[in-house]
C-alpha cells in the first residue's frame, strides 16, 4: 500500500489498517475510516512505529511496513484479526505502506484523508472482487472525539449531491399491486449533531397514498467536498399513526459515528460506510462505475455514478443506485432482489414550506405534531450529543408547538415520555 491507495486496489486493506490505528486516538486522532490512504493514515502509521520503538523520524523504515511493523500489528491483534487479513498487501516481499516516488503522488493533498480531482494518478482504480460488505470491528470509531466541527458547512455542492434549500425531488416505484411515492425536500432547516451544524434532508414515503415513513437525515459537507451523514430521526407510520422510530440514530450517541454519504471524488472500487451505528444502521456502498448513462421519467443523464449498496443487517437489502451530475442527486435505485425501480419523476426548486414533523411518542397522529422546536426552517442550535438515539430531547418536547391542542395535551406528552419504557423506540 502507498499514499493514494484505496480499498478497491487492496481488497479492503486500507480500511482495515485505518480501523486498527483508529483504536488509539493518540496514534490516529482524526479517526477517518475512508478506504483511502492519505497523509493522515501515513502519519498515524509513523506514530504507531514511534510508540512501539520500531522507527523514528528520519530513519529509513519510518512510514514503511517491514517485518518489525508487521509483527507489532499482529501483536496488537492478538496474533490474528487485522494483521492476519493483510497478507495480500502487507506481507508480500517488496510491498509496503508509506511514500511512493514523487511521480505517483498527487500534486497537492488539499486535506488529510480523501481522494481529490487533482491527483496525477489514481492507483487501485479497478474494481475489487465482490466480497461481503466491508467489515467494521465492534467498538471501532468512524471518527474520533477530536472531529473538528469547523471543517464542515451546510452548503452541499458535491457534483453528485448538490442540495439547495427549496429543492424538491419526487420518485415513484411501481409494482404489480402498489405504487410507492417518495418526496425529498430540502427545507433549509438545520440541526447541530456532534457539534456540527447539519442540513436537514427530509425524506417522506407514501404507499398507495398512505404515509408510511417520515425521516429527517442530517448532512454536512467537509472542506474537501465529501458529504458526511450524521444520522437520522425516523417516524414509521401505520394506519396514520407513528408506530415506531426504528432506524433512528445520531452521531455522538450510544457509540454511533458519522458515515460518508458521498465522496468528493469517488472512484471505481472505492468502498465506504454510509452509516456507522453497529447493530442499528450499517449501510455501506461500493463504487462500480462513474460513466453510466441512465434514463428515468425525468430525463436521460450521462457520466453517472453507480454504487452497490448493502447492509450486513439485512442480506437481502441489495441495491444499485445512480447519481448524476446533471441533477446533483440520486435519480434511480434498483432493488437487486425484487427488481423494482425507484425512479426520479420530477425536480423543483424554490419550494417553500416544511410540513410538521411528529416528535411525540408512538401512537401520535400523523400529520399533526411540531417541528422539533426548529420553527421557521431553522434548527434549535443545540447539540444533540446527549439525547438518546432516535428520541426527541426534553427541550424539544418542552418547546413543541401546542397549536390546535390544549396545554394539557402538551403536559401529557411529557408524562408519557417519563412513564412509557417503550417511548421513542
Amino acid at each position: 500500500m502507498f499514499i493514494g491507495a484505496t480499498d478497491g486496489g487492496t481488497a479492503g486493506d486500507v480500511s482495515r489498517l485505518q480501523q486498527f490505528l483508529a483504536d488509539d486516538e493518540t496514534i490516529y486522532p482524526e479517526g477517518f475510516i475512508t478506504g483511502f490512504f492519505g497523509q493522515a493514515t501515513l502519519s498515524a502509521l509513523q506514530r504507531f512505529q514511534e510508540q512501539n520503538s520500531i522507527a523514528s523520524a528520519g530513519s529509513p523504515g519510518h512510514g514503511f511496513v517491514g517485518p518489525m511493523t508487521r509483527a507489532a500489528l499482529e501483536r496488537g491483534c492478538g496474533g490474528a484479526g487485522l494483521a492476519g487479513q493483510l497478507g495480500a498487501n502487507l506481507k508480500k516481499p517488496g510491498n509496503f505502506v508509506g511514500n511512493r516516488p514523487p511521480q505517483t503522488q498527487p500534486q497537492s493533498w488539499g486535506g488529510p484523508e480523501f481522494p481529490f480531482t487533482n491527483a496525477k494518478t489514481r492507483p487501485g482504480a479497478t474494481r475489487a472482487p465482490k466480497t461481503a460488505p466491508l467489515p467494521v470491528r465492534p467498538g471501532t470509531p468512524g471518527v474520533s472525539s477530536t472531529f473538528n466541527p469547523s471543517n464542515f458547512t451546510t452548503e452541499i455542492t458535491n457534483r453528485y449531491l448538490t442540495l439547495t434549500p427549496g429543492m424538491k425531488l419526487v420518485y415513484e416505484t411501481k409494482t404489480a399491486s402498489s405504487t410507492e411515492r417518495t418526496e425529498i425536500l430540502i427545507p433549509g432547516e438545520t440541526r447541530v449533531v456532534k457539534g456540527v451544524t447539519t442540513l436537514v434532508y427530509r425524506d417522506r414515503v407514501w404507499l398507495d397514498g398512505a404515509l408510511v415513513e417520515d425521516t429527517k437525515d442530517y448532512l454536512a459537507q467537509d472542506r474537501n467536498g465529501n458529504v458526511w451523514y450524521f444520522g437520522e430521526d425516523v417516524n414509521n407510520y401505520e394506519d396514520g399513526q407513528v408506530a415506531d422510530h426504528d432506524g433512528s440514530w445520531r452521531a455522538g450517541q450510544n457509540g454511533a459515528q458519522p458515515g460518508i454519504w458521498m465522496k468528493a471524488n469517488p472512484q471505481v472500487g472505492d468502498t465506504y460506510a454510509q452509516e456507522n451505528y453497529p447493530g442499528v444502521a450499517e449501510d455501506k456502498a461500493e463504487v462500480l462505475s462513474i460513466s453510466e448513462t441512465v434514463t428515468v421519467p425525468y430525463g436521460t443523464f450521462q457520466s453517472c455514478l453507480k454504487t452497490y449498496d448493502t447492509t450486513p443487517l439485512d442480506p437481502d437489502a441489495r441495491e444499485h443506485k445512480y447519481y448524476c451530475p446533471g441533477v446533483g442527486a440520486e435519480i434511480l435505485a434498483v432493488d437487486l432482489v425484487s427488481k423494482e425501480r425507484s425512479e426520479l419523476v420530477s425536480a423543483e426548486i424554490g419550494v417553500t414550506g416544511n410540513p410538521p414533523f411528529e416528535t411525540g411518542p408512538v401512537g401520535g397522529s400523523g400529520g399533526s405534531g411540531s417541528n422539533s422546536g426548529e420553527g421557521n426552517g431553522q434548527g434549535n442550535g443545540e447539540d444533540d450529543d446527549d439525547d438518546q438515539a432516535g428520541l426527541p430531547s426534553s427541550s424539544n418536547l418542552a418547546s413543541a408547538s401546542t397549536s390546535g391542542s390544549s396545554l394539557y395535551s402538551a403536559v401529557a406528552k411529557i408524562i408519557l415520555a417519563i412513564l412509557l419504557p417503550s417511548y421513542g423506540r
